[in-house]
């Protein structure tokens, strides 16, 4: 049987996945963006809110864009921002509201400004949800 471990990558520390797992507890952990939602209280705290996983899967680097709000129509919401997402790192988004995020089409051409259509995700308090970019 052979081992699928290169003494070369149990070296480089924790792996992706675990990194990752660390900063989605440490979120929803310390967060300060804490629910004043009505409904059933956990212990004397009141729920968290859900929380947005958007991870790149697909280039070097990607253009992520995120904006939250009430409406569905994602252009009427507040810009949370564009940030450049390396290969598999993410962006964790924490809100009661809707969340729309979009990624550019040719990832690293800063030269076009071509994004794909807007994805939209309203994220059940106290849950964590993961989706691509």
């Amino acid at each position: 049987m052979s081992n699928h471990y290169s003494s070369n990558t149990l070296n480089h520390g924790p792996s992706v996945a675990l990194r990752v797992l660390c900063v989605l507890v440490f979120a929803l952990c310390f967060s300060p963006h804490v629910s004043q939602a009505q409904g059933r209280q956990l212990g004397n705290r009141p729920p968290r809110p859900g929380m947005l996983v958007i991870r790149n899967m697909s280039g070097d680097s990607l253009r992520v864009e995120v904006r939250i709000g009430d409406s569905r129509n994602c252009e009427l919401n507040h810009s949370a921002g564009i940030h450049v997402l390396p290969r598999g790192r993410v962006w964790g988004v924490n809100t009661e509201q809707i969340v729309c995020w979009r990624s550019e089409v040719a990832p690293g051409r800063s030269a076009t400004d071509v994004w794909k259509p807007w994805q939209q995700k309203k994220v059940p308090t106290g849950r964590v949800d993961p989706v691509t970019a």
